[in-house]
């Protein structure tokens, strides 16, 4: 069976879920990009079409099969810096899902005519990307309250 197994990156990760429940471990990211030298961005694996993923919970043996619809919050634990600060450009943001509130920065990663705030979270994009001091934070758009 290993010929069938998919190289990935381990990376740990924290997910809060839509019913607020918190679950630390670890996520596996596709080794190789389609689209650029490296495995997959968190950002692109996120935004794939698959609803299923394998998390890791810490102290399991087992992996769990998530659904993305119900991930509130994927906050990378052991995020390299240096992948997210070339990608776009920064904004600050505000940006509030429910009980769950952020201050950070967005990377627009967007023509120049449609890089506005509002362009960029009205892409068909499920999920964005937010740091802050806390880390690199996945948002699920569906769940945000507002941001500015």
């Amino acid at each position: 069976m290993e010929q069938f197994r998919v190289p990935v990156v381990k990376r740990a990760a924290r997910i809060r879920s839509t019913d607020g429940q918190l679950l630390t471990g670890s996520i596996f990211l596709p080794a190789l990009a389609p689209d650029h030298d490296g495995p997959m961005r968190v950002e692109e694996w996120i935004n794939h079409h698959e609803a299923f993923f394998p998390f890791l919970p810490e102290g399991e043996s087992r992996s769990r099969i998530l659904n993305k619809h119900n991930v509130l919050d994927l906050t990378l634990l052991d995020h390299p810096d240096t992948e997210i600060d070339s990608i776009g450009l920064p904004q600050e943001v505000i940006v509030e899902c429910g009980a769950l509130h952020l201050d950070g920065t967005a990377w627009i990663d967007m023509p120049e005519h449609a890089s506005r705030l509002l362009d960029w979270v009205n892409q068909p994009s499920a999920f964005i990307l937010i740091r802050d001091s806390n880390g690199i934070h996945i948002l699920q758009k569906r769940a945000i309250t507002f941001i500015a």
